[in-house]
């Protein structure tokens, strides 16, 4: 010990002593203020030739991790200039592998201008394992997504602590309120085990929300504007009934603002009382009111400015003279207004609105002026958050040019095209960040949240006919694969194989909605399928229908009729129907017994809807969609008008000429994300040319899931029956398909999960063939 002290007058020590103070990562660093220690670093500040060279660098206190792994977050390396500024930089690496309470920095002076770099540290105890008890009601996979315990190597008992209240936490979101956790800490050879001891308690739930100081709106009316909602009998899949502290202050928010936006612009709700039951099973809410008195509009002023007259401002304000005072509408107001002076290039322009109540006669004057200030000229576009989809294909999107005028509609527009992609989360997935740099001048950030695009599934099915089911007809396989955005490049394509006994198919289709960056559409479709016609069981042992065939489409959209699309598409069909008996390929013959006219009548129809035969055909297709995305769409439309032209091939009987025209509209009713109206209308028309014929699936079956739901296929249409056979087992008849088809749909579409992954829909079918 001794000599130790003799030779620590020949050490140059820069001593920085970081401690990790518990729950605030703080680093605390200390100094060694010795005299030489101090003339050595202001000499170094003055002449960074004196800089000393690290001869080694020495980590001792480690047990737990290797030395090369500390080594490595060092800023430092042997034979580099020693730099007193990294040493901060060196702790804050160390103390970031999770491992140590302590860390201790010192240099040993050596000859010849070198020094040791010495490192200590002091570990926490190491965690061996955690151990989870009594939580019966938040699995230990859920506690993990909460808390990643393995970025937690080791740790006091004071940061453990700190995690009880992020389980608490996981527990009252699991409306378990009076969650108990304790935790300990218990020692052994090769480490420690940590044990989380959880007494759950009752599970609360809102039984009733209340309403006191309401003499206007019932509480029927105010409680269905509140996210907190009282429990009922499908509570589990909605949340209704959790207790939510921060919720019940947002619904504070959302009461006082629908008073205020009804006429009550001194409406308050001054408390919101929260009462558990004796048992703390059930929660009482009482949302205290002071509604005030009702104000209405006396007067609406916009004065004019340098672009838009008052007579034009005013035009623009919803807010009219009359009306009940209302805080929505002096927002809507205020965004209009913006946005009207952003398509002028004012983007930054700022509205303010005065507002003059009068107490005594209970009305309000408004007077919204407007600071244009610079026009705003856009310096660059970014765009974050691409991981796949390549920067090209979403800047195709955009209307925005650098070097322009910046404008509000260029901008909203260029949103809604980009999330009409589909490639980016419906919810929140496309935002824009504006960043001024100067006056007139600013970047625009495109931040885009990106989704899974393709789709990969296996289907094993068992099934067949009522009274038929058997393990060689009723096993069937399916493989599906498909890519809206394959290679982040914007093809289009999909893949489709299916093995059945009885139905077999394969499907390819690729599309390029962009060829050589211009808006022209090419692609191509092939498929091959075997299936037979279950819809005719009743009257024919059996109908298998083999097709396949291949097309190719090229198009092109005109933004000067307002992005409408001309799409060409030509293409061969090949269709062999026959009754299959022993494996022999037959005609297909009526099976009826009895009544030889309805069998001779029957027989006609088969042969002319069940023909063999093959066809090329010339298509064309015009149409438009503004539809917001194409999976999870809440507003805008979608209309094509289908011109068909089949001519025979190889001397066949199928000649015919279809036109159809399909429209869909959306628009929201609620919001967005909340209820939304979907309408629906096809109608079209076939006929043969030349006495030739129609095929089976060119004709219009009215019924079933892809026209009229609550109908089998074809039921509201042409159909062949017969009475002695409607009874037996609920059969109704066969289509024969029809030559002129309308039908149309009403759909009020809601979602039934927060990511819109199950939705409910409610729907009104009407149509005829």
């Amino acid at each position: 010990m001794k000599h130790k002290k003799k030779n620590l007058n020949q050490y140059l020590l820069i001593t920085l002593l970081a401690s990790t103070l518990l729950f605030n990562n703080k680093i605390i660093s200390g100094h060694n203020t010795d005299t030489n220690t101090e003339e050595y670093t202001n000499n170094n500040h003055e002449n960074h030739l004196t800089a000393p060279i690290i001869h080694k660098i020495i980590i001792t206190g480690s047990k737990a991790l290797p030395i090369d792994t500390i080594a490595s977050k060092m800023p430092y390396h042997e034979g580099e200039e020693f730099s007193y500024e990294k040493t901060n930089q060196a702790i804050k690496n160390i103390h970031a592998l999770g491992y140590f309470k302590q860390v201790e920095i010192s240099v040993e002076k050596l000859q010849n201008n070198t020094i040791n770099l010495h490192v200590n540290v002091v570990e926490k105890p190491i965690i061996k394992e955690i151990i989870f008890k009594g939580n019966a009601h938040l699995p230990e996979k859920e506690i993990s997504k909460k808390l990643d315990f393995t970025k937690i190597p080791a740790a006091e008992l004071q940061e453990l602590k700190k995690l009880v209240r992020v389980i608490k936490k996981a527990y009252a979101e699991k409306n378990y309120h009076f969650a108990d956790v304790t935790v300990k800490m218990d020692k052994e050879a090769d480490g420690n085990i940590v044990t989380f001891t959880i007494k759950e308690g009752p599970r609360s739930l809102v039984k009733r929300v209340r309403f006191e100081g309401n003499t206007v709106f019932h509480e029927k009316k105010l409680r269905s504007l509140l996210f907190t909602r009282e429990d009922w009998i499908l509570g589990p899949m909605d949340r209704s009934g959790s207790y939510i502290p921060q919720a019940i202050e947002s619904d504070k928010f959302t009461l006082e603002g629908f008073y205020q936006s009804n006429g009550y612009m001194n409406a308050r709700v001054t408390d919101a009382r929260v009462e558990f039951s004796n048992n703390k099973k059930e929660l009482t809410i009482t949302f205290v009111v002071h509604e005030g008195d009702k104000y209405t509009i006396s007067d609406v002023l916009a004065p004019s400015n340098d672009i838009l007259t008052e007579e034009q401002l005013l035009s623009i304000i919803p807010i009219k003279k009359g009306q009940l005072y209302s805080r929505e509408l002096i927002r809507i107001s205020m965004e209009q207004l913006r946005t009207v002076c952003g398509d002028f290039g004012y983007i930054y322009a700022d509205i303010e609105p005065l507002i003059q109540p009068d107490d005594k006669t209970k009305t309000v004057a408004l007077t919204f002026y407007t600071e244009l200030g610079s026009k705003v000229r856009l310096n660059r576009i970014n765009i974050f958050g691409n991981e796949k989809t390549r920067d090209k294909i979403i800047r195709r999107q955009l209307l925005l040019n650098e070097g322009e005028t910046l404008t509000t509609t260029k901008m909203d527009l260029s949103k809604d095209r980009v999330g009409s992609l589909s490639y980016f989360d419906p919810r929140d997935g496309v935002n824009w960040k504006l960043n001024r740099l100067s006056e007139d001048l600013a970047d625009l950030d495109l931040v885009v949240k990106e989704i899974q695009t393709g789709r990969g599934e296996i289907k094993l099915t068992y099934g067949g006919a009522p009274g038929e089911l058997s393990a060689h007809s009723g096993i069937a396989a399916e493989f599906h694969v498909s890519d809206r955005n394959i290679l982040g490049k914007g093809l289009v394509g999909n893949f489709m194989a299916r093995l059945g006994q009885e139905d077999r198919g394969l499907n390819l289709g690729i599309a390029q909605p962009w060829l050589f960056d211009k808006p022209i559409r090419i692609g191509f479709d092939s498929y091959f399928s075997r299936s037979s016609y279950d819809e005719v069981r009743k009257v024919v042992d059996s109908v298998q229908e083999e097709r396949y065939g291949g097309s190719g489409h090229i198009g092109f959209v005109s933004h000067k009729l307002s992005d409408t699309s001309f799409i060409f598409q030509t293409g061969i069909n090949s269709i062999a129907l026959y009754s299959s008996t022993n494996g022999n390929k037959t005609k297909v013959m009526a099976s009826i017994s009895g009544d030889v006219t309805a069998k001779n009548e029957l027989q006609a129809i088969f042969d002319q809807r069940f023909e063999t035969g093959k066809f090329t055909f010339l298509q064309l297709d015009c149409g438009q969609d503004t539809r917001n995305h194409n999976v999870h769409i809440s507003r805008g439309h979608q209309w094509s008008i289908t011109s068909k032209l089949g001519l025979p091939m190889f001397g066949d009987n199928f000649s015919f000429f279809k036109l159809q025209f399909d429209g869909h509209w959306y628009t929201p009713i609620i919001d967005e994300k909340t209820l939304v109206l979907h309408l629906r209308g096809h109608l079209g028309t076939v006929n043969a040319l030349g006495g030739h014929s129609i095929p089976y699936r060119e004709l219009y079956h009215i019924g079933g899931q892809a026209s009229v739901r609550g109908w089998t296929f074809g039921q509201i249409g042409p159909m062949w029956y017969h009475p002695d056979l409607l009874e037996d087992e609920g059969w109704q008849g066969d289509s024969i398909g029809a030559k002129r088809g309308l039908f149309f749909n009403a759909e009020l579409v809601f979602p039934l999960t927060q990511d819109l992954s199950f939705k409910g829909v409610v729907f009104y079918d009407g149509g005829a063939g």
